[in-house]
């Protein structure tokens, strides 16, 4: 599998080759049957890589295209997250448990009792209640893991189908410069308003942008990697913060129904403490993350992926020629009459064998001199000529291409 762009790859089949390569992943996993969680995880992860593609290539996209696919694919990580969210509100209370005492520490423990019963419940609610298991509060009903199957094969048969308004480079550009604006200024909405949902609206452009810099990593493997990595970083820490923000809307019910207010009260200073300490924790990295504007950022971007591009064209040329020259040459050695014969000939003192002599020898001569031009010329040439074509402006000079407006 291959979650990279290619150099000079239509936009159009960019789309088809990776969203066929997640859907059959996701399906072969998902009918293997052998580790559903593993599986039921990796499909959901699938997922967010087609939604992260289609960001990329929104601008390429009819409003109706982008709606439907974003929908569908959304929808098959829905069908197999019920259970998934269940737990992690147990989870995320039983880590609030491990840091408080007293009744803050009993409340979380009730909160991760009531979710576990509720993640067991999903398990249990499909046809004839058989679920899939590999241990404890990772379970999901077999009809949820059968309807994102026959989801997702589905989705394989429409794929084809959509059609992108420019298949040219220009599209993944605009893709990256309105989701990392998009990301910035979410960025700034969520510490202005200190708002959970801004947070978590945060999260998707930053998730986005992980995935997008993977796919630009070709051009320059570990630079992408550092990025890749400190998004990554990000994304985990809005989860967090995500879990926390799902946890206190619990505990809120939980108090509309009459729950102890000292434990639930405490219970929610613990969750909004640790929110405190995650966003603290954010502001460093996003900093780094999103310290350029829009417009240079996407510049650097092209730039290095430009760059790549010249590069690969030049190794390929060199290669070919160094073939062709290797070639020449052997067939060069081939041609060349044996040496023995040529020295028979001149011994035999005959006028007609000597002459013949003196041409064969002048023949192969010649033969080794183009096969030794062939190797040492053609090569090097190429080198110097595409080595220049590489320079940055180099090829801007002779034909000025007309710049893209992005907005920062």
């Amino acid at each position: 599998m291959s979650y990279r762009l290619k150099f000079d790859e239509r936009v159009d089949k960019l789309w088809r080759r990776i969203v066929h390569e997640q859907i059959d992943t996701a399906l072969a996993l998902l009918a293997e049957g052998k580790n559903v969680p593993v599986a039921v995880h990796e499909t959901r992860k699938s997922m967010k890589r087609v939604r992260a593609l289609l960001k990329l290539l929104r601008t390429g996209l009819s409003r109706e295209d982008y709606k439907k696919e974003n929908s569908r694919f959304g929808d098959i990580a829905r069908h197999l997250s019920d259970a998934r969210d269940a737990e992690v509100l147990a989870l995320t209370a039983l880590q609030i448990a491990e840091v408080t005492t007293g009744k803050t520490r009993a409340a979380a423990l009730e909160m991760a009792k009531e979710a576990r019963a509720t993640a067991q419940a999903h398990a249990g609610d499909g046809a004839g209640k058989k679920s899939t298991s590999a241990r404890p509060g990772h379970r999901l009903p077999e009809q949820a893991v059968g309807k994102a199957i026959k989801a997702l094969k589905a989705a394989k048969k429409t794929v084809d189908d959509v059609e992108l308004r420019s298949t040219s480079f220009a599209v993944v550009r605009e893709g990256l410069a309105t989701s990392y604006r998009r990301g910035r200024r979410a960025m700034k909405r969520s510490y202005e308003s200190n708002h959970d949902e801004e947070f978590h609206e945060w999260r998707k452009w930053v998730q986005a942008h992980w995935r997008h810099m993977w796919l630009f990593s070709r051009a320059w493997p570990d630079h992408f990697a550092a990025r890749m990595q400190l998004a990554k970083e990000m994304s985990d820490l809005l989860g967090a913060d995500h879990d926390l923000y799902m946890l206190i809307l619990a505990v809120k019910q939980r108090r509309e129904r009459g729950a102890r207010a000292a434990g639930v009260d405490g219970l929610l200073r613990a969750a909004r403490r640790r929110q405190g300490e995650i966003r603290e924790a954010l502001q460093a990295k996003s900093a780094v993350l999103y310290a350029e504007e829009t417009a240079d950022f996407v510049a650097r971007i092209e730039t290095y992926w430009e760059a790549a591009r010249a590069e690969q064209k030049r190794q390929r040329k060199s290669d070919r020629l160094r073939r062709e020259a290797v070639k020449t040459a052997s067939d060069a050695s081939a041609a060349i009459v044996d040496e023995a014969a040529v020295a028979e000939m001149t011994a035999a003192k005959s006028p007609i064998a000597v002459a013949a002599a003196k041409s064969i020898k002048k023949a192969n001569s010649a033969t080794v001199d183009r096969a030794s031009k062939a190797i040492r010329k053609p090569a090097s040439k190429a080198i110097a000529k595409t080595t220049r074509a590489a320079k940055p402006g180099a090829k801007a000079a002779r034909k000025p291409r007309r710049p893209v407006t992005v907005r920062s």
